[in-house]
């Protein structure tokens, strides 16, 4: 199982102080610990930033999406009185104000896609308890 971003971020912050204090004997392996903690520290600071940013993308992307659901509600509202209009002028009654009616029928009615409902499920009586 992988690490959350928040656990990561934490644990690499306990390994860069704990590479600090035992600087000493890295030492002595030929490693900077305190190198490679500040190299740590630089790559946790990255990805928080790349966090950051994708965030702002998120918040970016769902006020985009709310904007273009709201212009396509305004465009069916619309769209929909011109209808109204057009069924009026014609006469409600008529055979051409029945034809213009199914325009709004054919969009309400779903398509030979639509989901099905699932199956009831079956007793099988060697299962049951």
């Amino acid at each position: 199982m992988s690490l959350s971003e928040a656990q990561v971020s934490g644990a690499i912050g306990d390994i860069a102080e704990a590479l600090v204090k035992v600087k000493k004997p890295l030492a002595k392996v030929n490693l900077d610990g305190e190198q490679m903690s500040a190299e740590l520290l630089a790559d946790r600071k990255d990805c928080e930033q790349k966090d950051a940013e994708q965030e702002a993308a998120k918040r970016v992307q769902r006020e985009k999406t709310k904007a273009k659901d709201a212009a396509y509600h305004r465009l069916w509202v619309k769209g929909s009185g011109y209808l109204d209009m057009a069924i009026a002028a014609v006469e409600k009654d008529s055979d051409d104000a029945k034809n213009l009616r199914r325009i709004r029928s054919r969009v309400s009615r779903p398509g030979a896609y639509a989901a099905q409902p699932a199956p009831l499920p079956v007793d099988v009586p060697e299962r049951t308890q």
